[in-house]
């Protein structure tokens, strides 16, 4: 009994020491104190939350700097989370969520080199060998990132498979439009693409309205609906805004407060306002997803 309570705690003092080596870094230059990297840890275990988050927010120490820490320790390029990074979405769709999630790791690109692994601990030998019997391959490329970014990007990029399978679905097939889920899926693609604007344009000519995305200053179509889908994504809109359903007359400007996994939240604003006898003109304003 003494002797597997000894082990046990060897194993705790072990874990502890290797936590202190990844973060000498933070130690070296007094971002942090022994006191404080303690405290983090010991806050992290109740909170189930990474060491780096609790240091991020419960100590205000800068990610890029806990990133030269990790960085240092591992040997290899940190990469933080931004949900506008290009990710090789094809590399997604014969994965098991729960195994990245679990292992807390995520593909992000692949060359003639290898590819690229976003993993929390890329010193864990038992780590590296299973993402490399997963991914089928030995030409494997470590970075180290947060817990907590991994597991965003790992939900986002799922999602953005379901956004552009539900996309491709309704142009191939023209099947009827679940307007919930269009909406969803223009203000999630609109805030990934990097838009600042997603604009409605109704036509007279019958089932030519078109729904544009503003990038970098331009308009760009995205995809055409029917007058029937139309008319329900301006319903749908007013009800996500709280605005009169029945009110067609009047200049109105509103939010919807977005969210989805593995997206943060953010503000959308909504302007409508009467068309001279068409539906009435909307204007979704996204944020920028790096100010997030």
């Amino acid at each position: 009994m003494y002797s597997k309570a000894v082990s046990r705690g060897d194993r705790a003092v072990n874990k502890v020491r290797k936590m202190t080596k990844e973060y000498a870094y933070l130690l070296d230059q007094k971002v942090v104190t022994d006191t404080d990297l303690l405290k983090a840890i010991s806050i992290s275990i109740k909170t189930d939350a990474s060491i780096e988050a609790t240091l991020i927010n419960h100590f205000q120490v800068p990610k890029e700097v806990i990133g030269k820490s990790l960085s240092s320790y591992h040997g290899c390029k940190f990469i933080t989370d931004d949900p506008q990074m290009p990710v090789a979405l094809e590399m997604f769709t014969d994965l098991d969520k729960s195994i990245l999630l679990n292992g807390c790791w995520v593909p992000l690109s692949w060359d003639q080199k290898g590819i690229v692994v976003l993993v929390d601990d890329p010193s864990d030998v038992e780590k590296q060998a299973m993402i490399k019997t997963v991914l089928r391959t030995e030409w494997i490329i470590f970075a180290v990132g947060i817990k907590e970014d991994i597991e965003a990007l790992i939900h986002r990029s799922f999602y953005q498979l379901e956004i552009d399978d539900f996309v491709t679905e309704l142009v191939s097939e023209k099947k009827p439009i679940d307007i919930k889920r269009l909406v969803n899926a223009l203000i999630s693609e609109a805030y990934l693409k990097g838009a600042s604007d997603i604009h409605f344009e109704w036509s007279v000519s019958p089932d030519k309205n078109r729904i544009e995305f503003r990038m970098d200053g331009v308009l760009r179509e995205y995809m055409t609906v029917s007058d029937a889908e139309a008319d329900d994504i301006v319903e749908r809109i007013k009800s996500m805004a709280n605005f009169d359903v029945g009110d067609s007359q009047l200049h109105k400007v509103g939010y919807i407060m977005f969210r989805r996994d593995g997206l943060p939240e953010f503000k959308v604003t909504v302007t409508m306002h009467p068309n001279d006898g068409l539906r009435e003109e909307v204007v979704l304003k996204i944020p920028n997803a790096r100010d997030h």
